[in-house]
């Protein structure tokens, strides 16, 4: 079988990333999959699919061995919204943390390599957070969130506003890291 060149580029590209190792022994590389061109279009189906789900799993640490990656960020922006979303998303996301984290565990466990870490992208707005994260159950499974601030404000908006406050203003005390890291 031939690799196309568009594959073989971005497999060097994964080699020049996590060769960046090698001048920082601390450095972690990660793989992110998602995004927000992505949506729920693809995503939605594949988690509520526990066969679906297994599959990702195994062969996500496939190839972020084969890569030499450090771990996965879940970046699905965002779950029970958008493109196909469904209620459902928001458990069925949870699980599909829960079954990586159990693999990245028993993988380590049985090859002696250190342990997938496994993050994911979290948007700034409760509104989201609260139809599309299992926030109490992702917390055990994962190693750390991002959280998207950057949405906090937007060029949609008619002013202009600090797009990752950390406290509130008197006409915005909706989002702010303040107001939203108290979940």
């Amino acid at each position: 079988m031939r690799l196309s060149e568009h594959i073989v580029v971005r497999a060097r590209g994964y080699a020049k990333f996590t060769g960046l190792k090698t001048y920082n022994k601390n450095l972690k590389t990660l793989l992110a999959i998602g995004g927000w061109n992505e949506g729920s279009s693809r995503f939605s189906p594949m988690v509520a699919n526990p066969e679906r789900r297994k599959e990702l799993v195994k062969n996500a640490i496939k190839f972020l061995r084969q890569n030499h990656f450090d771990g996965l960020d879940l970046d699905w922006e965002y779950p029970s919204f958008r493109d196909g979303g469904k209620p459902r998303d928001r458990d069925n996301y949870a699980q599909l943390v829960q079954e990586l984290r159990e693999e990245f565990d028993r993988e380590s466990e049985k090859t002696g390599r250190p342990r997938l870490l496994l993050t994911m992208a979290v948007p700034a707005g409760i509104e989201y957070i609260n139809k599309g994260y299992d926030i109490p159950k992702l917390t055990k499974y994962l190693d750390w969130m991002n959280i998207l601030s950057y949405d906090y404000h937007s060029a949609f908006e008619p002013a202009v506003n600090h797009h990752a406050p950390l406290y509130s203003l008197e006409e915005d005390n909706e989002y702010n890291y303040d107001a939203e890291l108290n979940i």
